[in-house]
């Protein structure tokens, strides 16, 4: 989806698959405008998009780190990127599932942290957004 032309867009709050399509990851960031400063990605059909990755040789959708590494150069304002995704995530040891909230992967953390970016990723996160609660955050 090319954004591109929203000059004044400073907040997006939208779902994975539109942003990035079933496609490849690379190269989202030219469809964001120059201007935006918070983004908020939904993962929330687990069957086709999924933020963590096993079996990659990343653990994580690498359209985040893409993101990351253009910021400086194509997204000057982006201070913020929240990752929303329903996946469950098992504790290693007792293999119980974890309860919902915040998950840092270092690696990614310490790139987005160098791009002057606060990263935020919440995995087991049930309510994708409805346009009620999108409309009513943009007042």
């Amino acid at each position: 989806m090319d954004l591109s032309e929203f000059k004044s867009l400073r907040s997006l709050h939208i779902y994975h698959v539109f942003l990035c399509g079933l496609h490849g990851p690379y190269g989202v960031w030219k469809g964001l405008p120059h201007s935006l400063e918070v983004l908020e990605i939904f993962y929330d059909d687990t069957y086709y998009t999924q933020f963590l990755h096993e079996n990659d040789d990343s653990p994580h959708d690498p359209f985040v780190l893409d993101l990351i590494n253009h910021k400086r150069a194509h997204l000057p304002y982006l201070h913020t990127v929240t990752i929303r995704s329903s996946e469950k995530v098992d504790d290693a040891e007792t293999g119980e599932e974890l309860p919902v909230g915040l998950w840092t992967l270092p690696s990614l953390t310490r790139e987005a942290e160098s791009a002057a970016i606060k990263l935020n990723v919440e995995l087991g996160y049930r309510d994708g957004p409805t346009l009620r609660r999108l409309m009513s955050s943009s007042h």
